[in-house]
């Protein structure tokens, strides 16, 4: 069993300590030396572990005399004699300070020239007593921080440096030591404190004061995105630019391959001279990979996912290049993305730039493995005809099992999307719910996906006039670089305008600059008794002034979606609604597959499917329920008399 690690004494505390004993109010003292250190339990409390742990340093050390001096309650060591009052002679502790500071001369000879001076016979003998007295409890804290470790280090537990309460809750997170917490805060960022029940906001700000107070002493020190609120620190690709460029499971743009594991040598490396590109090794084969075949945002991301965890996977897990790797490697591979270890999964929607980025997110669905699979298996085959490789392993496996086209369960009933409207009516009035119900209203009117909503510009809308009547048209780029036009309805363009003066925009779309998204970054409403933070960095403030605009991202609108699914999900619970709990695990995927539900309610499939981009009419004509709507009702019919 542990023995469990004695709190440690700070100089905070042996500041606090001083000035209690020279007779300062403990209120103060708190102010003035704890109000960066993490106290609980008031002034009084604190006072009580300072000097039980100072008597026990004592006696630990055989200084009895100074154990028995600290126990004495310095009020009762009064600075005059019994029945004096302010006029009184000085006491000979007074004269002490002002005549001889220094301890020149001896208790013996500052008595007589203390009679001298003051014109006494003899000082009282119980001033004189507690002047020795308060001298010797100084000079017992001198002795004490002497011999004391009065700075924290990184390898102590966390339980010697905090209160027990903080103490236990963060080792039942796993932290137990202090190198630990610094390095759980500057992994997570400033909401560190969010993965680690029983933190609060509160606690995780005394948490961070009271390390950076200690910021000078090596391995304590907090990161940047430890102490400034994500909104403040810049772009994303900005901070991912920022980070350094190792050996370790890192974003591809920041990944440092070994030279030995590179695959300049791969095993199915084929004849330089044969090549068709200029890549001497893996990292810069996929590289022009994508360069060449990702032929928008979406795909890039896409195929730069899947090549990025198999190049981590064959260096960390199987300690080989990517050129190198067998069949054998390939099963193990999809293996692998079906049970990942947990040192190769973050939470979803982990920015890139933070230490906290993982490959995963958790074990892949069946969906997911199977365009796994196609990517990089399109990987290879695409570098074995540019000569680079002489061979394709994916090919001798089968490829996994083909997914349902359409889960039709993903879409909101008209109940559930009527509390969905609600929800987003209940956000505080700013331009962040200003756009979010632009969000809301555009994905429900259009069916657009997330990536193609993200990736419009204002220039891609135009106003068109049929029969009088003008209307707005949005030129959107879909899957495989496919175009189509989808009709904006009249309250979105509403709403557009309404984003747009809040961005400091013209309201009309036309006379915006070009390049400016169709949705913005805005600005992060202030908490109460804040002032208003700037929602970007100085560097990229300049880059906007120059008329760089930034654009929403894609984890900002999940984040902000997911925020009113889970209120009308309570809502709804609340009242009792059938399925409530569903509406929570909603994505903004699932708009998609509601305004295809809901519109082939009213409108010909073939309007819809053209709306949506549907490669065929079949696929649009799943979203139909009329026959099973029809043989519901027959079948309920059915024995009844």
């Amino acid at each position: 069993m542990t023995t469990p690690a004695r709190r440690q004494l700070s100089l905070h505390h042996f500041a606090f300590m001083r000035g209690y004993l020279q007779g300062l109010p403990l209120p103060a003292l708190a102010q003035r030396y704890l109000n960066q250190a993490v106290e609980e339990g008031g002034p009084r409390r604190t006072l009580a572990f300072v000097r039980d742990t100072l008597r026990a340093l004592a006696l630990q050390h055989g200084q009895l005399r100074y154990a028995r001096a600290l126990a004495i309650d310095p009020s009762r060591l009064t600075a005059t004699a019994p029945g004096g009052d302010a006029t009184a002679p000085p006491t000979l502790e007074a004269f002490r300070r002002q005549i001889d500071p220094s301890g020149f001369y001896s208790e013996a000879d500052l008595i007589d020239l203390y009679q001298q001076q003051v014109g006494l016979r003899r000082p009282d003998r119980r001033a004189a007593r507690a002047a020795r007295l308060r001298a010797l409890q100084l000079e017992a804290l001198d002795y004490l921080q002497a011999r004391a470790q009065p700075e924290p280090r990184p390898e102590h537990r966390v339980e010697a440096w905090l209160p027990s309460r903080i103490a236990g809750t963060l080792e039942a997170a796993g932290v137990d030591t202090l190198d630990a917490l610094v390095s759980r805060m500057n992994r997570d960022g400033f909401r560190w404190w969010t993965t680690v029940p029983g933190v609060g906001e509160e606690k995780a700000a005394r948490l961070r004061h009271w390390l950076q107070a200690h910021a000078q002493i090596d391995g304590l020190k907090l990161a940047r995105r430890a102490v400034v609120p994500r909104q403040r620190l810049g772009s994303a690709s900005q901070l991912l630019r920022e980070r350094a460029v190792r050996t370790e499971i890192a974003p591809l743009e920041r990944f440092l391959v070994p030279r030995e594991l590179d695959g300049r040598e791969g095993r199915l490396r084929g004849a330089r001279a044969g090549q068709q590109i200029a890549a001497d090794n893996d990292y810069e084969a996929i590289t022009a990979w994508l360069s060449a075949r990702a032929t928008n945002d979406h795909t890039y991301r896409a195929y730069r996912r899947e090549a990025e965890r198999l190049l981590l996977w064959c260096v960390f897990a199987q300690d080989k290049a990517l050129s190198s790797i067998t069949v054998e490697d390939c099963t193990a591979y999809r293996e692998f993305l079906q049970a990942p270890p947990q040192a190769w999964v973050s939470a979803r929607n982990t920015e890139r730039w933070s230490p906290a980025w993982r490959p995963l997110s958790g074990p892949l669905a069946p969906r997911s493995l199977r365009t796994a699979f196609t990517i990089v298996s399109a990987l290879f085959d695409w570098l074995a005809s540019q000569g680079y490789l002489v061979a394709n392993p994916w090919k001798a496996l089968p490829r996994p099992g083909r997914a349902a086209t359409l889960d039709l369960s993903r879409a909101f009933t008209h109940e559930q999307w009527a509390a969905i409207r609600v929800a987003v009516g209940q956000v505080t009035p700013t331009a962040r719910r200003i756009r979010l119900q632009l969000v809301i209203e555009m994905l429900y009117h259009t069916g657009l996906r997330r990536a193609e909503l993200l990736a419009a510009d204002l220039t891609d809308l135009r106003e068109e006039v049929f029969d009088g009547d003008a209307y707005w048209i949005l030129t959107v780029t879909g899957k495989g670089g496919r175009m189509r036009e989808v009709p904006v309805h009249a309250s979105v363009i509403d709403l557009l305008q309404q984003h747009l003066r809040a961005r400091g925009l013209a309201a009309d779309p036309r006379d915006v600059p070009a390049g400016a998204p169709l949705l913005g970054a805005v600005a992060q409403p202030p908490k109460a008794g804040e002032r208003s933070a700037p929602i970007v960095s100085a560097a990229v403030a300049t880059q906007r002034r120059a008329g760089e605009l930034l654009r929403m991202t894609a984890a900002q609108l999940y984040r902000e979606f997911k925020q009113v699914v889970a209120q009308a999900s309570a809502d709804l619970a609340a009242k009792g609604a059938r399925g409530a709990q569903r509406v929570a695990n909603g994505s903004p995927h699932w708009m998609r597959h509601t305004f295809a539900t809901h519109a082939v309610e009213t409108i010909a499939p073939d309007v819809v499917g053209d709306i949506l981009g549907h490669a065929s009419l079949a696929t649009t004509t799943l979203y139909m329920k009329t026959g099973i709507r029809r043989k519901v009702k027959a079948l309920a019919k059915f024995g009844q008399t």
